[in-house]
């Protein structure tokens, strides 16, 4: 199991140039940990001054935290529909 810092670590990282796709890589795995990785890691946002101190990160950019997972998990579905909507089954 990953630890909390290590995904921080990966996501801060990452370069301008490469960062959508880290960011992208970053939420699969949090998935591939549990799928209700993000859900948990969401409630811990509403502690952000607690987060502040345990992660060494401003609240202030904390606080910004809720809506990028929410975008990105969000685009994650998206792309999982449309790979299901594509897949057809072909007849022998």
């Amino acid at each position: 199991m990953a630890s909390l810092g290590f995904l921080i670590e990966k996501l801060s990282k990452s370069t301008d140039s490469n960062k959508e796709e880290k960011i992208k890589e970053i939420i699969s795995f949090g998935k591939n940990i549990r799928d209700d990785f993000w859900d948990d890691f969401i409630l811990l946002l509403n502690d952000p001054e607690g987060l502040s101190a345990l992660l060494g990160v401003s609240e202030d950019n904390i606080v910004t935290w809720y809506s990028k997972i929410k975008k990105y998990l969000n685009d994650k579905d998206d792309e999982l529909e449309v790979y299901k909507k594509r897949r057809k089954i072909l007849k022998n």
